[in-house]
């Protein structure tokens, strides 16, 4: 985490849906479990915008969803930083990432944040034959 990166301005909640994305849709259907990894920085030299990125590794089974979390956030990042903002979230080579890029505020109402967050589950999965095991 980049202490710098928070005076950027975020709603109220605004990642936890990206995370319950990362373990619904990533960690949970992996059957040795998986990381979620989030990162904050300041981007270029100017310091006026800071990004937020919530990656994690690509499911073993596919559990698709409706993008209404995705949605949400974009719209509700929106609100708050119309065209400044950049959101993007889909897959990539490593995995699965949600990423947004938005302007700093002249001043932090946020206090001090965590320097560095690291979640980890493990979910064991029912194997084929099994009670509860998908058919």
């Amino acid at each position: 985490m980049d202490e710098a990166a928070g005076r950027a301005e975020l709603p109220a909640l605004v990642l936890q849906p990206l995370v319950e994305n990362a373990v619904r849709h990533g960690v949970e259907l992996r059957h040795q479990g998986g990381d979620i990894f989030i990162r904050t920085r300041v981007l270029g030299s100017a310091g006026a915008q800071a990004e937020v990125l919530i990656s994690n590794a690509l499911a073993d089974l596919v559990r698709p969803g409706q993008g209404m979390a995705l949605a949400n956030v974009e719209e509700r990042l929106r609100v708050m930083h119309d065209v400044a903002l950049v959101f993007d979230a889909g897959v990539v080579e490593a995995g699965a990432q949600a990423r947004a890029s938005l302007p700093m505020a002249v001043d932090s109402r946020l206090g001090e944040l965590p320097r560095f967050w690291r979640v980890r589950f493990v979910v064991p999965l029912p194997r084929p034959g099994e009670r509860g095991a998908m058919s």
